[in-house]
């Protein structure tokens, strides 16, 4: 299959702007909490900005699923990217007047962000997934997955920035590509409108709310795959409030050698997402290949913090390479396992599961780390990570069979 027919125009623009607006969300999220981090000293504050900006997503994702599949995907994603356009003016504005801004108000903005951002990334997934056609998933998937690596990209330029043109002008310059995106966006022909029932809004909802969560524990391998996906995520949300102050603390310069860390595991994933555009996993490997890639990630997690510098880069490099294999797999054959019209609700109730991890994670590593350092807290999770990981998805013959589906 050629290059041509994985993306079409209205894919591709959808792609594209969904790249400008992460780029832009990327830069903001880093730099606030980097400015918390130098401004307060206090990675307390800093684990309070992190969960605060994550928490609504475990509600949000329960609440979107039904009207996603109602309404037009089109729309709501243009609408969710004004609303990022509007705020992010206004903190522009606030800084630019070097105005006084408390932390509770920071935080409460940055709830509202972290709504908006969550009902954006669901809608994006679930619009891409209806505008591919079934058998360019994996390609499609893994465009999508480096393009996602390349707005990391954005964290070492938002450190420059930062240091040139202060916060007011990363708001501005992130206005300015967040404008771009709305234009792409409202360039989409396919409004990806669903099937609109007879009943009310209210009944609809609560009628696809149960058919979501039916579709997931009625089906074993889909519900293993979600218990693990909390599971790795619980490890997302433990590493992104250990590792920018343990770096920071323990680090000449830690600023930027957790930028060199972030750019290893970036350029690991685009290697890892190019060498799946060109080479497809053969479908009877697809879930034994999974397997040992989820068992390689946690034993490298388990030992990085305690390396070398050089050779931290280099697993991180791994990092992102092994991750890029983990989710194109998964999420390849996720999406070709579940009906179109179905995706939107599955969809949501997958986003909680990874939400409702990511903010475990954050919590009990900040509790963790108040008798163990860091770098021993997040060890001891990946321990029990990779435990749990053999449990759940080892010889589960249900997930096998979802991984391994012919698409």
């Amino acid at each position: 299959m050629n290059k041509a027919k994985t993306l079409t125009g209205d894919s591709l623009l959808l792609t594209l702007g969904g790249f400008l607006a992460f780029c832009a969300e990327r830069m903001i999220t880093f730099t606030i909490g980097f400015l918390i981090i130098y401004e307060t000293h206090s990675t307390a504050l800093y684990s309070a900005y992190m969960l605060t900006s994550t928490f609504p997503t475990l509600i949000v994702p329960i609440i979107a699923g039904p009207f996603l599949d109602r309404y037009s995907k089109k729309y709501i994603i243009c609408i969710l990217n004004i609303l990022f356009l509007g705020i992010y003016l206004f903190l522009a504005g606030i800084f630019a007047g070097q105005k006084n801004l408390s932390f509770a108000v920071l935080l409460l903005i940055f709830t509202i962000l972290g709504i908006i951002k969550n009902l954006y990334e669901i809608v994006h997934e679930t619009f891409f997934a209806v505008l591919l056609e079934t058998e360019s998933y994996q390609k499609g998937y893994a465009i999508l997955n480096i393009l996602d690596m390349l707005t990391y990209c954005m964290i070492p330029v938002s450190f420059i920035l930062y240091n040139k043109i202060d916060m007011w002008g990363i708001l501005c310059f992130s206005s300015v590509l967040l404008g771009i995106a709305f234009v792409m966006e409202c360039g989409i022909k396919n409004k990806g409108i669903g099937q609109k029932d007879s009943v009310s809004v209210k009944q609809d909802y609560v009628i696809k709310t149960k058919e979501g969560l039916n579709l997931l524990f009625a089906d074993k391998g889909l519900l293993s795959i979600q218990i693990f996906l909390f599971l790795d995520c619980l490890i997302v949300g433990a590493r992104q409030v250990v590792e920018l102050p343990y770096f920071i603390n323990n680090f000449s310069q830690g600023e930027w050698f957790y930028v060199q860390i972030w750019f290893a595991s970036i350029l690991g994933r685009i290697v890892g997402n190019a060498m799946q555009y060109r080479i497809t996993i053969p479908q009877e490997r697809r879930f034994s290949t999974a397997f040992l890639i989820y068992i390689s990630i946690y034993l490298l997690g388990g030992i990085y913090l305690f390396m070398p510098e050089k050779i931290m880069q280099g697993m991180c490099f791994m990092f992102g390479f092994l991750g890029a294999q983990a989710y194109n797999i998964r999420i390849s054959s996720i999406q070709s396992y579940i009906e179109d019209e179905k995706k939107g609700r599955f969809q949501s109730i997958s986003q909680f599961f990874e939400n409702s991890g990511v903010v475990c994670g954050q919590v009990i590593v900040g509790i963790m780390a108040a008798g163990l350092s860091e770098r021993t807290a997040l060890s001891v999770l990946m321990g029990g990570a990779l435990i749990l990981v053999v449990m759940i998805i080892g010889r589960n013959a249900d997930v096998k069979k979802i991984y391994n589906k012919s698409f």
